[in-house]
């Protein structure tokens, strides 16, 4: 995919989170959604986060994005009785600012079990001390972790079940 030249201006309040389901092939209804940010500029032009995630990390504003997407999604999810999750990244597991923030919000959140945060297999493998750390606050605040991505390679399930099993 071609990526396009932003030429709007732009700030973090307007990249927002476009809610994907995800289905259980069994039953065929929406399991949960996963929250996916999106920038939508003045123009209506939507930009995936390939195409913006670097301007955010040039402007020093990359730290910002998980928090914001995270207080719009529980915002959104509030009243809504189904699950949903968002993507973290390696910098934002070593975000003790962040970390906090998310753990604070569901202090006061209703059925915060509904909420989880994705980590891709990738950073999980190459931040283990982090993982185990954000996992062991996750636990007692209620907080959902999946791994994404894992991969059809088995050594990446053993590698992740070594790490919880040995750490946790």
């Amino acid at each position: 995919m071609p990526i396009r030249e932003i030429s709007e201006a732009f700030t973090v309040d307007d990249i927002v989170p476009y809610f994907q389901p995800i289905v259980d092939l069994d039953s065929q209804g929406v399991w949960r959604y996963e929250c996916l940010a999106r920038l939508i500029t003045q123009g209506d032009k939507t930009f995936l986060p390939s195409e913006f995630l670097y301007l955010l990390e040039r402007e020093h504003h990359v730290n910002t994005l998980a928090a914001n997407m995270f207080v719009q999604c529980a915002s959104y999810f509030h009243d809504v009785n189904i699950p949903w999750n968002i993507n973290i990244t390696a910098k934002d597991l070593h975000n003790e600012e962040l970390i906090n923030t998310l753990m604070a919000h569901l202090a006061n959140y209703p059925n915060p079990e509904r909420v989880s945060i994705e980590v891709t297999a990738s950073t999980a493998l190459s931040n283990k001390q982090q993982l185990v750390k954000f996992i062991d606050k996750s636990m007692h605040a209620g907080l959902g972790v999946f791994i994404d991505n894992v991969g059809s390679c088995p050594g990446n399930i053993r590698a992740l079940m070594n790490v919880l099993r040995y750490e946790v």
